[in-house]
């Protein structure tokens, strides 16, 4: 290639180089690349933006939980019964007990009746409505779950695991009636069933 050829060519880089040039007074800035993040990092936001509240503990389907007792069902068992995976509570913590359960019959009988955890008490104490004097009690149908009595002149009392799957009947003695205690999950509901009967 000879010489004028390579002015040739020079002139014309140099002219198609001219016409494209920015004739505007600013500088042309840099286009910043995009963010590039690990996949394996968390998102952080770094907007002050609230943070909403957690939501309430799940309560068992068909449990409506008790708007002045806190943590309670309506029938004034704990909202959730947990496992049987707890110590027999102290007396400490049945007096702290601030509400009686629901159970069918017991007032009548002069019975007193708390939960704790997944342990029920239920404990009669000198005279029914009707007069008669509590005499004692004995497990008829332990059900696999544990239990104590405790009985002296003029209290009669027990203390039962309530457990998912697990039925436990105690017979309490009066002068003038007999009445079982029955604590029956069998159904596998939501709640267990706890009366007196005949």
């Amino acid at each position: 290639m000879q010489f004028t050829s390579w002015m040739r060519m020079a002139g014309l880089v140099l002219l198609a180089a001219g016409c494209c040039k920015n004739t505007s007074e600013q500088t042309p800035q840099p286009v910043p690349d995009p963010p590039v993040g690990r996949i394996d990092s968390p998102i952080v936001n770094t907007v002050d933006t609230p943070v909403p509240p957690s939501p309430p503990p799940p309560t068992p389907a068909g449990t409506m939980t008790d708007p002045n007792r806190p943590g309670r069902g309506l029938d004034g068992l704990p909202a959730i019964i947990p496992p049987p995976n707890s110590t027999v509570p102290t007396i400490a913590e049945w007096d702290a007990a601030p509400w009686e359960i629901t159970v069918s019959r017991s007032t009548p009988l002069g019975c007193e009746t708390k939960m704790v955890r997944e342990w029920l008490r239920v404990s009669c104490r000198d005279e029914n409505t009707d007069g008669g004097k509590v005499l004692g009690l004995s497990i008829e149908q332990k059900g696999g779950v544990q239990a104590y009595v405790y009985e002296r002149k003029g209290v009669a009392s027990l203390v039962v695991q309530v457990v998912k799957g697990k039925k436990h009947v105690t017979r309490f003695r009066w002068t003038d009636r007999t009445q079982r205690l029955v604590v029956d999950w069998t159904s596998l509901g939501p709640r267990p069933t706890i009366a007196f009967t005949d």
